[in-house]
């Protein structure tokens, strides 16, 4: 077994010295089969990376954005004091380690609306499919940027992706009044609706241009109206009333009042004379007057008004000055009148009471002084 070690390691040794490099300070052999490394080192790393260190991650690269790709494309042994970076220790103090080199894979451009990827695999980099479109907010496309591996979209028209190759349409909609009754978009209102329209940036927005029809108190336009006299439930010196509206959704409509009309009635124009005063139901000096009305059920109209027949007429007696409550220069008289409501006393001046008074005198005895001279 140890003849057969020494032997394998004469053989590398050999190799090694056919390509050999810098002997003095370091040994370094490259160009050697990957299955010199492979079989001592584990197998090389396919590298996706940002910059230009490639010795970490995945193992391939795949559709993603910007990315730089490394791979090893050739196997190299070096023998010095100190031990290298990334490179694996073996024995008789060589090391092995891989080659790594790198491509680009940014988005490539190819004058359309599509943006194309960079796709990394063992043998290299390629320019993939479609995978980003640049659109606009109407949803068509405009023509991208740069060229190979420097694709991009215009700042005003961003790309939609990755893994999507159609223009979305950025739709802002909303529903827009428009006439009481009117038609459009599809739809047919009454006249207590309103029309609305769905109404869109782009022509294009699903729904644009379609209408509904909406209940709006400001669409309905009511009154009443007259109708028969004593209709329904009215008088007959009433008018029935209907409330009638642009349309029979309206709130109100087909509503019935009564209300007093005079035009409901022909009345007589002669009036016939009533009673006086308070038999008449009237004031002092008036008269009541009335006369009647068709058709039948209407009222019989009444009124008063002055009659000087209505006045009063007395024949008045003499009771005696300040009697009855008079004061004593005034006559009191009581009366027979011609209506029972008129006043049947009353306090008069007559000549007969005249205001007098009666003085009394009393003698006294009167004493008068004499003086002496």
């Amino acid at each position: 077994m140890i003849k057969k070690l020494s032997l394998f390691f004469i053989i590398i040794s050999f190799f090694l010295f056919l390509f050999a490099e810098n002997i003095s300070a370091q040994t370094k052999v490259c160009g050697l089969s990957m299955s010199w490394c492979s079989s001592n080192i584990v197998s090389p790393k396919n590298v996706c990376c940002r910059d230009s260190s490639c010795n970490t991650g995945p193992t391939r690269c795949g559709t993603i954005s910007k990315w730089n790709y490394c791979y090893a494309y050739q196997c190299c042994a070096y023998r010095y004091s100190g031990r290298p970076g990334s490179i694996i220790l073996d024995y008789y103090g060589w090391f092995y380690a891989y080659t790594y080199t790198k491509c680009s894979t940014a988005d490539t451009c190819k004058g359309d609306c599509y943006l194309y990827p960079g796709i990394c695999s063992n043998s290299g980099c390629t320019v993939g499919g479609r995978y980003k479109i640049c659109c606009k907010p109407d949803g068509s496309c405009c023509k991208c940027q740069g060229s190979t591996n420097t694709g991009t979209c215009p700042s005003s028209c961003p790309h939609r992706g990755p893994n999507v190759t159609t223009c979305p349409v950025q739709c802002s909609c909303s529903w827009v009044n428009r006439s009481c009754g009117g038609s459009g978009g599809g739809v047919s209102c009454n006249s207590s609706q309103r029309l609305q329209i769905y109404e869109c940036n782009y022509s294009s927005c699903s729904g644009h241009g379609s209408g509904r029809c909406v209940s709006d108190s400001s669409c309905c336009s009511c009154s009443w109206v007259n109708r028969s006299c004593g209709g329904g439930s009215c008088s007959a010196s009433q008018r029935q009333q209907e409330y009638v509206c642009n349309n029979s959704s309206c709130s109100g409509h087909g509503n019935r009042r009564c209300v007093s009309d005079s035009s409901c009635c022909s009345c007589d124009p002669n009036w016939t004379n009533g009673a006086c005063n308070t038999a008449g139901g009237c004031p002092l000096g008036q008269r009541r007057q009335t006369r009647s009305c068709s058709p039948s059920g209407c009222d019989t109209t009444s009124r008063c008004v002055r009659d000087t027949s209505c006045d009063c007429v007395c024949a008045w007696t003499d009771q005696g000055c300040g009697q009855g409550g008079c004061a004593l220069n005034r006559m009191y008289q009581t009366g027979v009148c011609n209506f029972p409501d008129c006043a049947t006393t009353q306090c008069v001046v007559h000549p007969e009471c005249v205001a007098s008074c009666t003085i009394s005198f009393s003698p006294s005895p009167l004493t008068v002084g004499l003086g002496k001279e």
